[in-house]
């Protein structure tokens, strides 16, 4: 399994990257958010050990992308499958859920 380096993704350039084949890991961020920070390097790791591409957006001053993709909160981490949300995860999360929520993409 080939780890796939994570990307950062505009609202725009992210519809395109949900349209593709290839299942995705998006973790909605804000440059002011701790949690955001702390959780950056378990969601890539997890991602990368997965062989799943992990796409950040910042959705902090982004009404478009809080609108468009329903962000109450960041960090929210969504798994999108086959041009759909199958999962999403608000908040500070444990390795645990994060892994069971990655189980999804599969």
């Amino acid at each position: 399994m080939a780890v796939k380096e994570p990307k950062d993704a505009t609202g725009a350039e992210l519809l395109d990257l949900i349209g593709g084949q290839e299942p995705l890991i998006v973790m909605f961020t804000a440059s002011w958010c701790n949690p955001c920070k702390q959780m950056k390097p378990l969601v890539e790791r997890l991602a990368g050990n997965a062989g799943v591409q992990l796409v950040r957006v910042d959705a902090g001053d982004d009404k478009d992308v809080q609108q468009d993709h329903q962000i109450r909160g960041v960090p929210t981490i969504a798994v999108f499958k086959n041009n759909a949300e199958v999962a999403r995860l608000v908040g500070t999360q444990t390795e645990a859920r994060l892994v069971d929520l990655l189980s999804k993409v599969k």
